[in-house]
């Protein structure tokens, strides 16, 4: 068969009669009874993109599994320690308080551009 014989030298597969039939019905997309190099090169590339696009979906699903594991470890860290603070400290405001200072805290740092203002008056007895 030199479809069989055509994928050991090419691309070193081995299989067996019944899969290179199978193969042939498969990829012989007009029904001639043979395989043009348009018909098998079309349904080769689509299954290669396919299996990478699968491979890497799991990866990027893997990856987003793990930063979601951080993330909730972080906030429960930063949950107990607002716990812990407002118990520490015994004041009069709510946990939402924190949690909206935080919040405006964490904005303003996105941006914040130390270079201009660490000599500042305001800012020095951060750095003491």
């Amino acid at each position: 068969h030199e479809f069989r014989e055509q994928l050991r030298r090419s691309l070193a597969l081995k299989l067996s009669m019944e899969e290179t039939e199978a193969l042939m019905l498969h990829f012989d997309n007009d029904a001639d009874g043979y395989i043009e190099c348009h018909e098998f090169i079309l349904h080769f590339f689509k299954m290669m993109f396919d299996a990478r696009g699968a491979v890497r979906s799991l990866e990027l699903d893997r990856r987003d599994r793990k930063e979601r594991a951080v993330r909730d470890a972080i906030k429960q860290a930063e949950e107990q320690d607002e716990v812990r603070n407002f118990a520490i400290l015994n004041t009069e405001y709510e946990p939402d308080d924190l949690k909206r200072g935080i919040e405006a805290l964490s904005r303003l740092a996105i941006w914040w551009d130390f270079g201009g203002y660490r000599d500042k008056l305001f800012i020095d007895p951060f750095f003491a």
